[in-house]
Parts: structure tokens; C-alpha cells; sequence
């Protein structure tokens, strides 16, 4: 073979060799080797265009180049954390509780998830959602009481609260809806006690479409008025805010796990929703009362909503690493039509239907042993705090003091609950007698007589009775709760062993009581010094409280 011939031969030998190199490159960037279905599925996923999600709830879809690990569900190893808080919720008022309304898509998530069975919280507004953010009992809170529209004071300053230490521990941080710890000076604002991003009305209640407290907008993005939601119904545009959040999350937030507090307006009064909502319950025979069908379709409502918020998460492909919870910050009020059946008592009571209630874990982390089960462990409010942070975060609290105990074994385990005990109230137990005959305390700085406390079985309320002279000699009701959920029995008399034994230690505890954030009037009586956008001023004698704890 000539030497032209070789030179030819070796060259198409070599361009075939290119060719053919070229092609299996071009084959392997097109099909990539799948090890498992669980790949191909996020392979799959991967492809898929991204949901952005409009405040107003529509839907636009963006082909664009996709972040990286948008879709791999991995964004960390600790989990997000959504708690859900409705507001006014009665026991009875929500499908897995009772066949009078439907919430299916709750009813789901409870159904898949862990029902909470002897779960407290506050009697009230306030000072549940200051226990929540404290891991403290109210009584150390110094929140006692639902604060009034443009009150002066707040959650006092020397609280450490969940939302910094989450950031602590490398979360960020977000409060879509109501706040209610108060907002008359800017330190005491959302995004001042730890919040990265706050969405939503600062006050405790006001028009659910207008978003007005009297002639007050209260619909807030951070520090400014958002009056474009004026006409939009709360629930629907929490819900929206926190499909907007979730959908871009990945695009702003470097693979931090997020804690999201998604604080509902409802069923709180006013009475209002969507009139579809309350067309859904016209055919009802035994909803008989407009209040009825107001009530349930503010329950309805709420239940879709929710529904959108935990789609957006799956979509997003967050859900396989959130743990969701739900609950309610205190019972159902009788006014509105809510029923805490069977327990007796209502919003602002001691007994189990103002204090026990509506709570549920739900989490693609949960083992399959636990799913359906309903934990009858103890715990209350101030038990999210510690349960959050080490428990479902696996972070570190510092030095912290707090009344809440970690029972997240206790929830995904099954396990025991820790926890024997929990203080609702000390109330007069810690006033000395000069103080419990001084109306002032009653009716003027807001505390709470009542003195209400849960151990094993045995439930303790000392109150005074309704309509009699407040000097009057308390009345003191011992219930088993276990035996008789009703509260229907006195054992007081039967059991003063056990009676003497809870005062003392309810008296034990008093020396950890705060001092109450006061009432100091209503702030839109004095149209001057102002020191926030919306109205509050600062009293020149108003000095924060410097106790620690």
C-alpha cells in the first residue's frame, strides 16, 4: 500500500472514530442512566416548568432556566416548618371532630397525620399566641389578656422568641396574617421580633374585605399599607401570599429551611365570607341560625385555602421535607355559633371548651406507626417552641428558660409525653388579699383571677363566680377530666388531698409571674406624638418592663 493510501485510510478511519465519539456524547447527555425509579421521578420533575403564583391566586407558568435542585425536594436536611393557626376554632367545628361540618381536605390531613388529644392553649387571643412565641406559660409572658386596638404596650422586649431562634439556627423566618401582640412602637413590630418577612394585619380583629379597624387600614407588607387587597377577602389573600412565598422560595432563600407561621382571621368575628361558602350549607336542615352558615363557611373557606398552600408545597416538591402543623389559639365562642361539644365552656373560659384544643401533626417524615393515631399525651402551646427548635429542627435553644418541653418523640414515636403537668393560669393564687379585694386588678390592668392547672387526670379551676361582688370567696372545682370530660362533677369536696396539692404547686410557680403589660388607653384619643404610620403614641411615662426571664 502506497503511502497515499495509508494517509487516506488513516484519515476516514479517524473521522469515523470522531463521528462516532461525538454521537455516543451527544446520547449520553440526552438519556442519562437511571439507577432507581426515585431518580427517574426527579429526573422527570426536573424537566418540568416552574409555578409562579400571583398574590391574587393565578397561576403563570415561567419556562425559564430552572434554579438549580428546584424540583430535588433536598433544599436540607432539617425540615420547614408551617404552623397553621386558626382563629376561634371550636372542638366540634371541624370534621374530624364532629359530623356538623365538613372540612375534607383538614379532615385528610388529619386523618394521615397525628391528632392531638390533651392539647392546651390559652383562653384567649393574646396569650396564646405570646406563649407560642415564647415557650412560656402567659403568666410569664406578661400577656394575660387580648390586647385592644392601638394599646400601647406588647410583648415585652426581653422575650427571646422562636422566630430568632430559628434564624439562630439557620431558618428564615415569615408571618403571613395576624400578629396581635402589639404594634404601637416599632420595635415591637413582626419583623422586630424575628420575623424576616412579615404579610398581614397587626391588630386582633377588623373588617375581613376592607381591612379596617374603624377609620384604621390594617393590611400591611412589612412597614407599608398594601391598600390594593381592599375588597379581597383575608383567608383568600393569606392563602395567595403564602402560595407566592412557597413558589418562589428557591429562588431567593440558598437552601435555608423556612418556618412559616400562617396566622388565619378565621372563624373570628366579623361574620364574613364568600357568599359560596355559605350557599354550601342553605340545604342543610339542622343549620338553622345564619350565624351557623357564616361560621361554617369561614370554616369551608379556610379549609380550600389551606388545601392551595400545602398543593403549592407538593408542587414545589417541599412537601416530602415540611413538617405542617394545625391548631386553634383558643375554643369557639357560643356568639358566633361554635360548638366545643363535649366539652363544657366556650372562648374565655378555663373549662376544657375555652382551653382544650383543635391541634394535629402532619408530615411526610411521620413513621407509618403513628399515621391515623390520635397522641393523648400533654402538652400545650408553649411546648412548640422547644418541640420546633431541638425536636424537628435538631438545633440548640442556649440558656433559654422556658415553661415548653420537647414532645416531638412523643408525637412521631408514640412515645409517652414528658410532660405531667400545665399551668393555664396561677391567677389569684398569687395575689396577696389586699390585691384580690382591689378592683383595679379586675378591671382595669387586665389580669386573670382565674387560676386553672392540668396534671394526670385531675383538672383545677378557681374562679369567681359571674355577677357576685369580686371580694366574694372563690369557687373551687376539682374535675377528673379523663373520667368525666364534660366537667359536669365537683370533686372538691371529695378529693381535697388532691385540691391542696395543685394550689401548692400552682403557688410554687408564683414567683416566676411577670408583671402584665398595662392598659393605658386607647391612643386614638391623642392625635399627637406620633411615632408609627398607623396612629399609636408613646405615653412619655410608658417605660418597657426591664425584668429578664
Amino acid at each position: 500500500m502506497t503511502s497515499y493510501k495509508k494517509f487516506t485510510f488513516c484519515l476516514v478511519f479517524c473521522s469515523l472514530l470522531i463521528i462516532f465519539y461525538m454521537f455516543t456524547l451527544q446520547f449520553s447527555k440526552t438519556e442519562p442512566a437511571v439507577k432507581n425509579h426515585n431518580e427517574l421521578n426527579d429526573i422527570s420533575k426536573a424537566t418540568q416548568p416552574r409555578h409562579d403564583i400571583s398574590l391574587e391566586g393565578d397561576f403563570k407558568l415561567n419556562s425559564g432556566k430552572q434554579p438549580e435542585n428546584i424540583h430535588s425536594g433536598k433544599w436540607s436536611t432539617r425540615p420547614h416548618i408551617i404552623f397553621v393557626l386558626a382563629d376561634d376554632l371550636g372542638w366540634a367545628d371541624i370534621g374530624f371532630h364532629s359530623n356538623r361540618t365538613h372540612t375534607p381536605f383538614l379532615d385528610e390531613l388529619a386523618r394521615t397525620g397525628v391528632k392531638l388529644g390533651n392539647y392546651y392553649a390559652q383562653p384567649n387571643c393574646s396569650p396564646s399566641r405570646a406563649s407560642f412565641l415564647t415557650g412560656k406559660y402567659s403568666d410569664r409572658t406578661g400577656i394575660q389578656h387580648a390586647l385592644r386596638p392601638y394599646h400601647k404596650s406588647c410583648l415585652p422586649l426581653y422575650h427571646t422568641t422562636l422566630p430568632e431562634v430559628l434564624k439562630d439556627n439557620g431558618y428564615t423566618t415569615h408571618l403571613i396574617g395576624k400578629w396581635h401582640l402589639g404594634h404601637c412602637r416599632e420595635e415591637c413590630l413582626p419583623y422586630n421580633r424575628g420575623f424576616d418577612t412579615f404579610f398581614g394585619m397587626l391588630g386582633g380583629s377588623n373588617d375581613l374585605y376592607q381591612h379596617m379597624k374603624g377609620s384604621r387600614y390594617d393590611m400591611w407588607d412589612m412597614e407599608k399599607p398594601v391598600y390594593e387587597f381592599k375588597g379581597q377577602y383575608s383567608a383568600e389573600v393569606y392563602a395567595s401570599k403564602a402560595e407566592y412565598l412557597i413558589a418562589n422560595y428557591s429562588l431567593h432563600n440558598s437552601g435555608k429551611p423556612f418556618f412559616l407561621f400562617l396566622s388565619f382571621q378565621v372563624p373570628h368575628e366579623p361574620q364574613q365570607v364568600p357568599q359560596k361558602y355559605i350557599d354550601k350549607w342553605e340545604s342543610y336542615s339542622y343549620v338553622t341560625h345564619s350565624r351557623q352558615q357564616k361560621l361554617f363557611g369561614q370554616i369551608s373557606c379556610m379549609d380550600e385555602m389551606i388545601n392551595k398552600v400545602v398543593r403549592s408545597l407538593q408542587r414545589n416538591a417541599l412537601w416530602d421535607n415540611t413538617v405542617f402543623i394545625f391548631s386553634s389559639d383558643n375554643g369557639g365562642p357560643f356568639v358566633n355559633g361554635a360548638s366545643n361539644f363535649p366539652f363544657q365552656g366556650q372562648k374565655r373560659t378555663h373549662f376544657d371548651g375555652g382551653t382544650r384544643v383543635v391541634g394535629f401533626v402532619n408530615s411526610p417524615l411521620l413513621p407509618d406507626e403513628v399515621r391515623g393515631t390520635t397522641h393523648r399525651g400533654l402538652m400545650g402551646m408553649a411546648d412548640w417552641f422547644p418541640t420546633f427548635v431541638e425536636g424537628i429542627a435538631g438545633g440548640k435553644m442556649g440558656r433559654l428558660d422556658l415553661d415548653g418541653i420537647n414532645v416531638w418523640d412523643s408525637i412521631r414515636k408514640g412515645q409517652p409525653s414528658p410532660r405531667k403537668e400545665y399551668i393555664i393560669s396561677v391567677g389569684e393564687e398569687c395575689l396577696n388579699q389586699s390585691s384580690r379585694n382591689n378592683t383595679k386588678y379586675w378591671d382595669k390592668i387586665g389580669v386573670d383571677p382565674r387560676t386553672s392547672i392540668r396534671r394526670g387526670p385531675w383538672k383545677l379551676i378557681i374562679q369567681q363566680t359571674h355577677g357576685v361582688p369580686q371580694n366574694a370567696p372563690a369557687e373551687v372545682l376539682l374535675f377528673n377530666v379523663e373520667n368525666d370530660i364534660g366537667e359536669t362533677q365537683n370533686l372538691a369536696f371529695e378529693y381535697p388531698d388532691v385540691v391542696r396539692d395543685l394550689r401548692q404547686r400552682v403557688r410554687e410557680y408564683c414567683h416566676r409571674k411577670v408583671p402584665i403589660v398595662t392598659f393605658q388607653g386607647d391612643s386614638m384619643k391623642k392625635p399627637k406624638k406620633l411615632v408609627a404610620p398607623w396612629g399609636c403614641i408613646l405615653d412619655e411615662d410608658f417605660v418597657q418592663n426591664p425584668i429578664k426571664g
